[in-house]
């Protein structure tokens, strides 16, 4: 049975790319495919663009941000198979003739990888920049409270997985609901991950991934927000498909927890997660560190010396730490 994809695309402000993503939809060789475009609230001229498609199916809303207007998407969705398609993002005209051969009625995701288009410095790379884990993907969560996943574009799941995961999930407010799939998809470990590229990532200046951004306080706390509410979902949607696991006591993930312990005493606000102690947050950073093989025996023992560091100093140097070794922008008062 020819499976039928449904290519959802949530826009907002992107009239300068999101023609070329729904172009790249439509130009698919599967037989089988539904295109579905959600506008949320756009004001630059998006909706001429969108408009002067034919084929899809859109629907234009006020802003509610990124992860309303996906579910929004996922709602309308007919299809057996989801591909989240970014609208500054592109997939190859093959990319859904591939994942139907290779897809299996069981499976909750296959993973492919992105070639960097738009504002690079190397041609040809591509995204995840690790190899992905095959496998026994649970037990590598576990162990290190991480995953090698490509951005959302990169991604097919089944529709029914992605409908329960978007259903029984908390914390998702604004963006990054494809953390909460890809774990989810990992724990459950009916996931396939393929080393081909099937679509394009664009990088340019309105995204997060334009070289030399400076990260700020406010976006590593709703990272390490986004990441504790991912992590306690995913074992949550695997224990409703019969998965027998308690999820992790606190926030897991030694980048993660890296983080939390550099901003510990920073201001309340509601990106705020339940408490790490700081001693647990530690020694389960380090046992993270020490599984994940992906970065190199140097680099591992470089962030576990940084991460202790960082358990051990007062704030005081903390700041310093943040300011002149990350070059973080302090935008909360810390």
């Amino acid at each position: 049975m020819t499976p039928v994809f449904s290519i959802l695309i949530a826009n907002y402000n992107y009239a300068d790319y999101v023609g070329e993503a729904i172009d790249s939809a439509l130009g698919q060789t599967h037989p089988a495919v539904e295109v579905i475009v959600v506008d949320d609230g756009s004001r630059d001229g998006s909706r001429a663009v969108i408009e002067a498609r034919a084929g899809i199916r859109t629907i234009f809303q006020e802003n509610r941000g990124h992860v309303a207007a996906a579910a929004r998407a996922l709602d309308e969705a007919r299809g057996d198979i989801v591909i989240f398609l970014d609208a500054d993002d592109r997939l190859r005209p093959t990319t859904c003739a591939r994942i139907a051969a290779l897809w299996r009625d069981d499976l909750h995701a296959l993973q492919f990888r992105l070639e960097l288009i738009g504002a690079v410095e190397r041609a040809g790379e591509t995204l995840p920049r690790y190899p992905f884990e095959h496998g026994a993907t649970r037990d590598h969560v576990l162990k290190t409270g991480s995953l090698t996943y490509p951005p959302t574009s990169g991604n097919a799941f089944s529709t029914e997985f992605a409908r329960r995961v978007f259903a029984l999930s908390d914390g998702m407010k604004y963006s990054g609901f494809d953390t909460w799939l890809c774990f989810a998809a990992a724990v459950t470990e009916q996931v396939i991950s393929v080393d081909e590229v099937l679509g394009d990532y664009r990088v340019h200046p309105a995204n997060m991934s334009q070289p030399g951004r400076r990260r700020s306080f406010k976006a590593i706390r709703q990272d390490i927000y986004y990441a504790y509410h991912a992590q306690q979902s995913a074992f949550r949607v695997a224990r409703s498909y019969g998965v027998e696991i308690a999820p992790p006591a606190h926030l897991i993930g030694p980048y993660y927890l890296t983080w939390y312990l550099l901003l510990r005493g920073i201001p309340a606000s509601d990106w705020d997660i339940p408490a790490v102690p700081r001693w647990s947050g530690l020694a389960t950073g380090l046992a993270n560190f020490r599984h994940l093989a992906t970065i190199g025996a140097r680099r591992r023992i470089v962030a576990m010396v940084a991460l202790t560091v960082i358990a051990v100093a007062p704030r005081a140097l903390r700041r310093l730490i943040a300011k002149h070794w990350y070059h973080y922008v302090d935008d909360v008062g810390f």
